[in-house]
């Protein structure tokens, strides 16, 4: 009895699939069936001198001695070209190569007393990220508080005050917002545009 290859139960000779998996079975050979004889092919020997490599044919003659050394190569150029090429010789001046560069002198540093004060009086115009050189977030506060005034105020006055409530939920975002950059600015968190600490 066999086993299957998948389940290991025992198979019954000469079945395809096992009867538990039904996994197939690799197919055997009849062992009653005789093998065809084998044929056994006799070496050929290589033909006399196959594997030895020919001699090489002696280089030609030139008429003034030795062949001359390849162009380019040194020795002597031949007859009617210009000389071997050569490397141009090292300049007798060696340039300076900066080690560093100079650094422009440094903007002043900014206050974070300034900064502190801009933000509790002008906050909402974003001027104390202005004034840190942080354009972009000035701009994103300046834009927050004008544009967030003019739609709420429009929406009050077609309304006739009914979406005026928008105005709560925007005033609280704005005021938190700068309630943590006030903090931030105290605290030693925000920095100028060049990566420095508020002084």
């Amino acid at each position: 009895m066999d086993l299957c290859w998948s389940c290991q139960a025992a198979v019954e000779p000469g079945r395809s699939h096992c009867k538990v998996c039904d996994a197939a079975q690799p197919t055997r050979p009849d062992p009653t069936l005789v093998a065809p004889p084998s044929q056994e092919v006799a070496p050929v020997a290589p033909p006399p001198g196959y594997g030895t490599p020919a001699p090489l044919p002696a280089p030609p003659a030139h008429g003034h001695g030795a062949p001359p050394a390849p162009y380019g190569y040194g020795g002597t150029p031949m007859q009617g070209y210009p000389p071997a090429y050569a490397a141009p010789p090292a300049p007798a001046y060696a340039y300076a190569v900066p080690t560093a560069y100079a650094v422009p002198v440094a903007a002043p540093q900014k206050s974070k007393a300034v900064a502190a004060l801009l933000c509790f009086f002008l906050g909402g115009l974003g001027i104390h990220r202005f004034y840190t050189g942080q354009n972009g977030l000035g701009l994103a506060f300046l834009l927050t508080s004008v544009v967030g005034w003019i739609v709420l105020f429009f929406l009050s006055v077609i309304s006739l005050g009914i979406l005026s409530i928008l105005y709560i939920p925007w005033a609280i975002g704005l005021f938190v917002w700068l309630l943590v950059d006030f903090i931030m600015i105290l605290s030693g968190g925000v920095s100028d545009q060049y990566g420095r600490e508020l002084v």
